[in-house]
């Protein structure tokens, strides 16, 4: 496919903003303040930790007054609860690095920034903005591998021809393109390939019938560069060989291609091609076994001074998955330039290799042809942005774009076609920490975010927040051998760590002394108990040196609380299904809600800001239900629903009745709103005629505008739809209204329900009687018919005489044969 002059290379710039954004996941019912290190509280997602220091042995802290808890939902963060600068809650970015974009020769910039650093919180999410855009003239390296087995020499021969056609097609996509070759054949080893020399000499023969060379695997046969002429002689010159299998060893030739970067001769800044040409499939990891070599392919350049791989017999053939993986870390697109015979093949494995593509080879075509499959391969690659990462499995990235639609809904690709000069795309990328790693230097981790095919990236170091600066020693809020923990440990994060010999809050305990294994009541039950238990049973606490410790409760996020551990945070009443309403709404202490802002009751249950009234109608629920502790409890009898019982789906007319008298005045003047000469302002007062039209069409169905077609009192019909609350003026909200100018009438007196009954009543009747009459027409005529027939039959009938067969008569006679004769006759 030809291209045109103007057509140059695709400079891929790409603009990065960095907008963080928190994605978080409905985590009320995860308690915060069951977490008792800054640590697990850090790491529990929207939770929070102060690390104030508290006056640990205040009595004021624990007798009536309940603790602040030091982790806490984030939403409840707020400086009555820690002062800003002493909570521990922070994901940060930084930028490093960001250049310019440039589009000089040998100092392009195409990613922008070019490093950034981040902080990251488990289960939280941070999103950064790329803009992608094309420019001009970007450099391309072109290196052709050629499979060289005997029956791919017309394909030599034509690829020789070639060099000077692609540079001039190529030229006039970029100034500044190099070109290079290198070919492949199989292992030099048994079953692959006849190791003999005689074998070669008698089965392998060119057109021209001399034999063929002796077999290789890999050869590196031209640098990367601009000399056209010598890029023709290489290819003429390169020996053509045999094997004995089918498959050819073309991803050794490929692996070797992809990472041998100084020898080929990639550029850093250029778009990097490969041309693979084959009439024949491939080895992959495993087929070196049968010839014994079970080392697997090590992905590194194994290249000697003349070119030759020198590992074919050591090494195993690469996986598809490491030519992958070597693909997208180098930056490499290949275009698998095969014959028709296998080129099923190669559309699989191009399915499993990013960045790749196929096309047709065919011996008989011209070497146009050849160019215009590389012109059309290249085009599709550079017309399209595949935005690539490489992350560990605990980091979530994803991509999500709107492509070259920026009014079209925002979705997740990483992949939008359709580029070209000047047009810019926009990438949102979202980067999440699924899990903290056990080992601590897997903490820090770099992610590298490229445009696929173009060796430019952005680095991005992410320090994933899975434990709190202040428990580090030199951290200003840390304290080693505090004075708030007695000398016996040290003061993290607002708390004592308690060194192995002391224990407690305050680190005043020793762990083998008498106060711990004596447990006296003195300071553990109250002054004027006689019968209590200490900390108020052992499931509820332990004396610890005279003070109680308490236990966690029965559920996650139960604990117990108080100087005595008499107290709880969730034996009290419950609405919404939650103790005190839920965290948004109150907080449970010693069988009371303490119930937050706006909600009151004895489960917090009530709110306190009046939320009943329509603003529209400006009604209690809007006349049809009941407001109980903020909420409206609609009249269901009715089919009312909504916050304010705004809404009747099964009606018919839904607010129609409520408008129709306003409508009525407003447009025709008539009914029972008008008051004078103008509406019943009262009544009316929110309602605003916005549009009179000739005719009221169907609303779609996702209009907010509802039609009514209702009578008056003469019989006559008009219509209107509406929007409730639709026009705003000033701090007033009015029902917007669109009415037809003209009422419908009908020009025969509209009948009375009782008129329409017995009309209906006496209608059915007569049809009933109808129906009898003509069934009698019809069966008299049926009958008549018959009878005539009959009769017919009866005239026309001849019969003959005969006795009937089963007739017997009633007499019958004998003749005696003896009568007569003498009957003493000897």
């Amino acid at each position: 496919m030809g291209l045109k002059p103007g057509v140059r290379v695709l400079v891929c710039l790409v603009s990065i903003h960095l907008i963080v954004a928190y994605g978080y996941p409905d985590t009320e019912d995860i308690s915060c303040e069951t977490k008792e290190t800054c640590a697990a509280c850090i790491r529990t997602p929207q939770c929070v930790w102060c690390a104030d220091i508290r006056p640990i042995n205040s009595e004021d802290a624990v007798e009536n007054i309940p603790e602040q808890p030091r982790c806490t939902h984030r939403k409840f963060n707020s400086e009555s609860w820690c002062r800003i600068d002493l909570v521990v809650d922070k994901n940060e970015t930084l930028v490093l690095n960001d250049d310019p974009f440039s589009s000089q020769q040998n100092n392009q910039t195409q990613v922008k920034p070019q490093h950034v650093k981040i902080s990251l919180r488990r289960q939280e999410e941070l999103r950064i903005n790329i803009s992608y855009q094309q420019a001009n003239d970007y450099p391309v390296d072109l290196y052709f591998l050629m499979d060289l087995s005997a029956s791919m020499e017309p394909y030599r021969n034509n690829l020789a021809k070639l060099g000077a056609k692609v540079v001039e097609a190529m030229g006039k996509l970029t100034s500044n393109f190099h070109l290079g070759f290198g070919s492949f054949i199989d292992k030099v080893v048994l079953p692959m390939t006849n190791t003999e020399r005689e074998w070669i000499l008698k089965m392998c023969k060119l057109k021209d019938g001399t034999p063929c060379a002796s077999p290789y695997e890999f050869k590196h046969q031209m640098k990367l560069g601009t000399n056209v002429s010598l890029f023709t002689t290489k290819v003429e010159k390169a020996e053509i060989s045999a094997n004995l299998d089918v498959p050819e060893g073309g991803l050794d030739g490929l692996m070797q291609a992809i990472v041998c970067q100084h020898d080929i001769g990639w550029r850093k800044n250029a778009r990097r091609l490969l041309v693979y040409s084959s009439d024949a499939t491939y080895h992959i990891a495993g087929d070196g076994k049968l010839a014994g070599i079970v080392e697997p392919n090590d992905e590194t350049c194994h290249l000697d001074e003349k070119g030759a791989y020198t590992h074919a017999e050591i090494l195993d053939y690469p996986s598809i998955t490491q030519i992958n993986k070597q693909i997208q870390k180098n930056s490499i697109n290949v275009i698998f330039d095969v014959t028709k015979a296998v080129s099923e093949n190669y559309r699989d494995l191009s399915l499993r290799i990013n960045g790749s593509s196929v096309g047709l080879l065919d011996s008989k075509s011209d070497n146009k042809t050849v160019v215009d499959i590389i012109l059309s391969q290249y085009e599709t690659l550079t017309n399209t942005i595949t935005m690539t990462s490489s992350h560990p499995e605990f980091i979530e990235v994803k991509f999500f774009s709107r492509c070259m639609n920026q009014s079209a809904p925002l979705s997740e690709t990483n992949e939008c076609g359709g580029i070209r000069v000047n047009k810019s795309v926009q990438f949102e990328i979202s980067i999440k920490a699924i899990e903290c790693p056990e080992r601590p230097e897997d903490w820090h981790q770099i992610i590298e975010i490229k445009p696929q095919g173009v060796d430019e990236r952005l680095t991005i170091e992410v320090d994933l927040i899975c434990d709190c600066p202040c428990s580090k020693p030199d951290n200003g809020y840390f304290k080693a051998n505090a004075p708030e923990c007695h000398g016996h440990g040290n003061l993290a994060c607002g708390i004592c760590e308690c060194n192995k010999y002391f224990q407690g809050k305050d680190c005043y305990c020793p762990r083998n002394g008498p106060e711990v294994t004596e447990i006296s009541s003195t300071g553990c039950v109250p002054a004027n108990a006689t019968k209590a238990e200490p900390c108020s049973g052992k499931n509820r606490g332990k004396c610890v040196c005279g003070k109680c410790e308490c236990l966690a409760g029965p559920k996650q996020g139960d604990k117990y609380m108080g100087k005595f551990c008499e107290c709880d945070n969730f034996s009290c009443p419950r609405s919404n299904l939650k103790v005190c309403g839920g965290p948004s709404r109150g907080t449970c202490y010693c069988g009371k809600c303490k119930c937050k802002p706006g909600w009151n009751g004895d489960s917090c249950e009530c709110s306190t800001s009046n939320t009943c009234i329509n603003p529209v109608s400006e009604k209690v629920c809007s006349g049809f239900g009941e407001c109980k502790c903020g909420i409206c409890e609609c009249d269901t009898t009715k089919g009312r629903t909504g916050q304010y019982c705004q809404d009747c789906p099964t009606c018919s007319n839904q607010y129609c009745e409520t408008l129709k008298d306003c409508v009525e005045c407003y447009v025709h003047k008539t009914g029972r709103a008008v008051v004078g000469d103008g509406c019943d302002s009262t009544e009316c007062g929110n309602v605003e005629v916005s549009e009179k039209v000739e005719t009221i069409d169907e609303p779609e169905a996702d209009s907010k505008y509802k039609k009514c077609v209702v009578p008056d009192d003469n019989g006559c019909t008009f219509a209107f739809k509406y929007e409730v609350g639709g026009y705003q003026r000033g701090d007033q909200r009015f029902d917007t209204v669109i009415a037809e100018k003209k009422k419908k009438c009908s020009a025969l007196p509209l009948f009375s329900p009782l008129t329409t009954a017995a009309g209906v009543i006496l209608l059915t009747l007569f049809l009933g009687l109808l129906g009898l009459l003509a069934w009698k027409a019809v069966t008299m005529f049926h009958d008549h018919r018959e009878y005539v027939k009959f009769e017919k039959e009866r005239v026309c009938a001849t019969y003959e005489g005969g006795t009937n067969p089963i007739y017997k008569a009633a007499k019958t006679t004998f003749n005696n044969p003896m009568f007569g004769t003498d009957s003493t006759a000897q």
